[in-house]
């Protein structure tokens, strides 16, 4: 079996600037969790992203068969950005999910369309990187999280992985440190992929072991995408951290019925105060890979995708 042991980060020091009222959207995501639990039934996951979640989401959808626990809502839709409201207000999806959709979960991956000027309104332009661009940038991150921390649904934020070309790779790293710091503020978990495909020296590599251990092609010509199987993985992988967030969730369920029970109020529960490591997960499931490769590469994906949510998994080509 291929190791999947790669860092979650969860619940670290508030940011100086902005930790104030990102640490106390930490408080309501974990009462959020507590009552979210009590509900029965299964827990279902949403995905928001690009064209790397699109990816990621079909083979979400597909490894969930075997487990009735939980059900995925496929919100992906390629050739879009945080960074360009304009063409595709991801904020607006992100409220609307949160309050119309209600998921248990939040699953996002962003970042492979963003090495551009952003755009927040027609004819405005921010270079990538300026000052302006990280101050707009930031906060729609920084919002995206808030709809779903005051809806009390926990956040998994799957970061970029390691590309072929150095450049985009750099932008990554970059983009990767935004996602981290502001997920890991507002009370979510922040799940390091970048070389979850990988050397032994953290360098790309296109081909290695897949799921089942066998070696696969795993990274598509472009150097940015996954194959099948590698989505494969990156899905094992973000799955492992839903089975802990809904371990978590069920804990903090049962834990307040035993309060109640026994005549007492339930106590409120506060935010860790510091880094806490992540909860021990239970292994990925066996799931066949494939070697077709993913319909779109960024940042001009020919592929239409409906922004509408599917339950079911999407066609294989």
């Amino acid at each position: 079996m291929t190791d999947l042991s790669f860092p979650a980060h969860r619940h670290a020091a508030p940011l100086p600037r902005r930790g104030a009222v990102l640490g106390g959207l930490a408080g309501l995501l974990l009462a959020g969790r507590r009552a979210r639990a009590e509900e029965g039934g299964p827990l279902t996951i949403a995905v928001l992203g690009d064209s790397q979640a699109q990816g990621l989401a079909q083979m979400m959808l597909r490894q969930v068969r075997r487990d009735p626990r939980f059900r995925v809502l496929n919100r992906t839709k390629p050739a879009t950005a945080i960074s360009q409201p304009v063409i595709h207000d991801w904020l607006a999806v992100a409220q609307r999910t949160a309050e119309h959709d209600r998921p248990d979960i939040a699953v996002l991956m962003f970042g492979g369309n963003d090495r551009v000027p952003a755009r927040p309104a027609e004819g405005r332009y921010l270079p990538f990187r300026s000052a302006a661009w990280l101050e707009f940038y930031r906060g729609r991150v920084e919002a995206i999280l808030r709809a779903f921390a005051e809806a009390g649904i926990p956040v998994i934020w799957c970061g970029n992985p390691i590309a072929r070309e150095a450049n985009y790779s750099r932008d990554m790293q970059y983009l990767n440190g935004l996602f981290r710091d502001a997920t890991v503020a507002a009370g979510g978990t922040y799940l390091d992929i970048w070389t979850l495909v990988a050397d032994d020296s953290g360098r790309f590599v296109g081909s290695g072991p897949a799921l089942d251990g066998s070696m696969q092609r795993l990274r598509t010509d472009d150097g940015i995408h996954f194959t099948m199987a590698g989505y494969d993985l990156v899905a094992a992988r973000v799955m492992q951290q839903v089975r802990a967030e809904a371990d978590r969730m069920q804990a903090a369920a049962r834990q307040g019925r035993a309060v109640v029970a026994a005549g007492r109020p339930a106590p409120a529960e506060a935010a860790p105060a510091g880094p806490a490591a992540p909860a021990a997960e239970a292994p990925p499931p066996d799931v066949p890979p494939t070697n077709a490769p993913p319909p779109d590469a960024p940042p001009a994906e020919a592929r239409p995708a409906a922004e509408a949510a599917t339950d079911a998994p999407a066609a294989q080509p």
